[in-house]
């Protein structure tokens, strides 16, 4: 699935606002950017309702994904790191 950068930053929000924040995933439609919301939108990974965000299941999958994903490169940038230090 193509998403765009600022997509993938707002997914990822969503997320660590779903696990952290003791299973909310609403979130203020103001707080992100029209476009972003609206393609996350488009790609049926949110559902707005009124002037809340949630995640839909996929999007809930996508963003799990997402957040791996940087995880993932955080770690391997620390070995590079130390293997060259």
């Amino acid at each position: 699935m193509k998403i765009s950068k600022p997509a993938e930053k707002t997914l990822q929000k969503l997320w660590i606002y779903w696990v952290y924040l003791e299973g909310s995933s609403k979130v203020q439609k103001e707080l992100h950017d029209k476009n972003v919301i609206d393609e996350l939108e488009n790609l049926k990974l949110i559902e707005p309702k009124y002037n809340e965000i949630y995640l839909t299941p996929e999007g809930f999958e996508e963003s799990k994904k997402i957040i791996k994903r940087c995880k993932l490169s955080e770690k391997s940038e620390k070995m590079i790191q130390e293997v060259l230090l």
